[in-house]
């Protein structure tokens, strides 16, 4: 079987997307425990007492991670990776032909 002639080119650019988003994301959260350390400190606690320092996290264990749960939602609200909002032409964002947001005045 071969891959179509632009299958190499697909494959970059899903990698490039998803690796530029991630590494705005890891930026964004050590701005923000840079500029709030007792938030790092509390959730740093939470996960000293949930997890302990002998293991790493599993997946298993974010149920009982509620706090940093909510760090890390309120690190996507205050720095969203993505443009959420109007576009500066004033046009809606289109997330997909059926999902659109809108201007909440």
């Amino acid at each position: 079987m071969t891959l179509p002639p632009l299958a190499p080119n697909y494959v970059y650019m899903l990698l490039d997307t998803g690796a530029d988003t991630t590494v705005s994301a890891i930026a964004s959260f050590f701005l923000l425990m840079a500029l709030y350390p007792d938030v790092q400190a509390r959730a740093q606690e939470e996960i000293d007492r949930v997890i302990g320092k002998d293991r790493l996290p599993r997946v298993t264990d974010r149920a009982n991670l509620k706090y940093v749960d909510c760090v890390l939602r309120e690190v996507m609200r205050l720095n969203p990776v993505a443009p959420l909002g109007e576009w500066p032409s004033g046009a809606p964002v289109l997330l997909s032909p059926s999902i659109q947001l809108f201007r909440i005045a």
